[in-house]
């Protein structure tokens, strides 16, 4: 069960803090307090880069890069 934290986090991400929505998506990155989960994270670094962070945007074209380079999705995995 996620942490307070995570719960303030997503309050405040989904009321477009950021800040917030990096931390929360490094959470899930990592799988801090919570369980690691690769959509999330994507969903939350995508929002933040959208919404100016400089961070999240180099996360971001770090992910499809390496999508691009594998030939598949994250995981490396060929879509069919």
């Amino acid at each position: 069960m996620p942490s307070n934290l995570i719960y303030s986090l997503i309050d405040k991400a989904e009321m477009d803090d950021v800040d917030s929505q990096v931390k929360l998506a490094l959470h899930f990155l990592k799988g801090d307090e919570v369980k690691q989960n690769i959509s999330y994270e994507h969903y939350w670094f995508s929002t933040a880069s959208l919404a100016g962070s400089k961070i999240a945007k180099e996360y971001v074209e770090k992910y499809f890069q390496n999508i691009t380079i594998s030939g598949g999705n994250e995981n490396g995995k060929l879509q069919s």
